[in-house]
């Protein structure tokens, strides 16, 4: 890889203060950017002990600082913030009116320093031990943004680099500070500003927001997408479903905390194939844990919380527990695998949003394979329209079930028979329903659902040993496609279907939904009810009579199977 070197526009003195330099978006990639922070990004001098727990609240005029094990107030200030607070073991670092930064002693909120930033506006700090990183937007020297490096001891600017392109939100790791630039990202020296690597994540039409660490894994973020860092650049991702964004996009400022941000994604990569593991959904009063697939769907739900009234304003795991806090003040605990409520503080004054700081300890639950579908089928009769995300997501959840009687609960939801309001939440939570109706269900993946697909093609030979077809039928019901509905029909009316296989196939479709495994059913009533072989050889005929039967009374509105089943069996079903 070439190495293009830049000019700066001034001498780089010892000190490195005051020093600017412009950064061109055009210049090549260059080095392991991933290296080289690991190289630098080690912490520097003697590990002091963890300071204990914090979380910072943001009020309406003021910054209180709460222990949330001993439920005690550490500290107020009285700041009008205007951004996120980012903190370090030492100091918590606050973007405040007159577009300035206040950095203040995490232990006992004494200032330190206040210094004002130039630019017009922020768009994102960072803090390790020793450095400070600032990206803003505009200001007087033409450049479109500028990333400033200030001592965390003083506030004094050591490095200033501008640039035509946008920084994104930067990220200090170690001597080293990283930062999205264009569909760059580009690691500086902490000390001189010095550029020291740079990895092209994006195209030309798009610039990611910020920087995420997972491990020793490293990935440009923004909005729903995102790329793994790596020498030679990174495969984009994004999400399959889109419930939140998990990474906000900036645009160049940084508003601080506002309504948009109770509506969140978590998300937990893994770092060594940059797919998503596990995600949490905030929805303003729902917390929603979710196991995803390898292809980023959602599979089942670990956990759900959900509050009684009040909506929650801010969010974080942190180490193996969630904890929230209220717009009421309240801070909760809950153990980040069960979900368990683990703890509760009372709240007092209302609060716009909070930044959660420490490990406040283990969890101590051991996980559950899936929550009870009635607790799903519960979040998404809620008539709240503050749910409608979360219940979008149930809904998916739901319908990927392998139980058919589960899924059977979004069919309801489709007709009307749930939810059958004329309220906009209503109505686009039925809109919804009606295209997961259409679409696959359950687990299975592709290449499982192709293969079995393929296995149902082959029909058996009339008077030949039969072949076990049950292990194949009975998984055609938890498959996750319509195709397998019309590869069942046929097999039932085909000659060389054995008997016990025709029992199998009617269970099958029985559970399967859509008019398509309704009419197989009618046909084959129709076609075998007066067939002595069948009748006798097996219960497949009265089988499907019950099936059509069952079906009926669940929907009044399904004449075609119910006419059929009078007409077969004789039997009235009630209107």
């Amino acid at each position: 890889m070439k190495l293009r070197a830049y000019v700066l526009a001034c001498s780089l003195a010892t000190t490195g203060i005051g020093c600017a330099g412009q950064v061109s978006v055009a210049t090549a990639a260059h080095g392991n950017l991933v290296a080289r922070v690991a190289e630098r990004g080690a912490p520097q001098g003697r590990r002091r002990a963890p300071p204990p727990p914090t979380v910072i609240m943001i009020e309406d005029g003021h910054v209180r600082a709460i222990d949330p094990v001993r439920a005690r107030t550490q500290w107020v200030l009285g700041l009008e913030v205007t951004g996120h607070p980012v903190a370090n073991d030492e100091i918590v670092v606050v973007p405040v009116r007159d577009h300035r930064l206040v950095a203040v002693d995490r232990r006992t909120g004494v200032q330190k320093f206040s210094v004002a930033l130039p630019g017009e506006a922020l768009t994102g700090i960072s803090v390790a031990k020793g450095w400070i990183a600032a990206s803003v937007l505009g200001g007087k020297t033409g450049a479109r943004s500028e990333l400033i490096a200030l001592s965390a001891e003083d506030g004094h600017v050591r490095w200033r680099r501008r640039a035509q392109a946008r920084f994104g939100v930067p990220m200090v790791v170690g001597q080293v500070v990283v930062a999205p630039l264009g569909h760059h990202v580009v690691a500086f020296s902490g000390a001189i500003g010095r550029e020291l690597a740079r990895s092209e994540v994006g195209g030309e039409g798009h610039a990611f927001d910020r920087i995420v660490r997972v491990g020793d894994a490293w990935f440009a973020a923004g909005g729903d997408r995102w790329v793994a860092l790596s020498p030679g650049g990174g495969k984009a991702h994004a999400f399959v479903d889109t419930y939140a964004h998990a990474f906000p996009a900036s645009d160049g400022f940084d508003f601080g905390h506002d309504d948009g941000e109770r509506l969140r994604l978590w998300v937990r990569p893994s770092a060594t194939d940059a797919t998503w593991r596990d995600a949490m959904l905030l929805a303003r009063r729902a917390l929603v844990s979710v196991r995803l697939g390898a292809d980023g769907r959602p599979l089942r739900a670990r956990w759900i919380h959900l509050e009684e009234r009040h909506e929650l304003v801010a969010v974080q795991p942190v180490g193996d527990r969630v904890i929230a806090v209220r717009e009421d003040g309240a801070i909760i605990q809950l153990d980040s695998t069960t979900g368990e409520l683990l703890g509760r503080i009372v709240g007092g004054k209302p609060v716009r949003g909070a930044l959660v700081l420490g490990t406040p300890g283990q969890a101590r639950g051991t996980a559950t394979d899936e929550v009870d579908a009635a607790q799903l089928v519960a979040l998404v009769g809620d008539p709240d329209p503050r749910l409608l995300p979360a219940q979008r997501l149930a809904a998916d959840l739901l319908w990927r079930n392998e139980d058919a009687v589960v899924r059977e609960h979004v069919l309801a939801l489709a007709a009307g028979r749930v939810r059958d309001g004329t309220d906009p939440a209503s109505v686009a939570l039925r809109d919804h329903a009606l295209g997961l109706a259409e679409a696959r269900w359950g687990r299975e993946s592709e290449g499982d659902v192709a293969a079995l697909v393929a296995t149902l093609r082959k029909r058996p030979s009339f008077g030949a040993a039969p072949d076990d077809l049950a292990p194949t039928v009975r998984a055609s019901v938890r498959s996750g496609t319509p195709e397998v509905i019309g590869e069942l029909a046929a097999l039932l009316l085909h000659p060389g279907t054995a008997a016990n296989d025709l029992v199998e196939i009617v269970h099958a479709l029985g559970q399967l939904p859509g008019d398509q495994a309704t009419a197989a059913l009618a046909t084959f009533l129709l076609r075998y009810h007066a067939d002595a072989i069948v009748v006798y050889e097996s219960t497949a005929v009265s089988d499907a009579a019950a099936a059509l039967l069952a079906q009926a009374r669940r929907e009044h509105d399904a004449p075609v199977p119910a006419a059929t089943a009078r007409a077969a069996v004789g039997h009235a079903v009630p209107d």
